[in-house]
């Protein structure tokens, strides 16, 4: 036979399971939250961080052109003061 003392301990830990339940979800939206966040601080600073890379290979790109562009006038100079 079930007494009532165990009744009430089934239903004092149902009460108990479920409260468990519902924290855990909340806290687990809340932390995917957070992260969701954080992860869109981190994807905005990698952009950024990328821009300044590309800015900075199309100034090497620039330099490079400039460089071979000296070279040519260089070369043609030469060929004008042995003439």
């Amino acid at each position: 036979m079930i007494t009532e003392n165990i009744i009430v301990a089934f239903i004092t830990g149902a009460f108990a399971f479920a409260g468990v339940v519902i924290t855990n979800t909340k806290s687990n939206k809340r932390n995917a939250i957070e992260q969701a966040k954080r992860d869109t601080k981190l994807e905005d600073k990698i952009q950024a961080l990328t821009d300044r890379v590309d800015a900075h290979n199309g100034m090497l790109d620039r330099i490079t052109n400039i460089e071979k562009s000296i070279v040519r006038i260089d070369t043609k100079l030469e060929d004008r003061g042995r003439k």
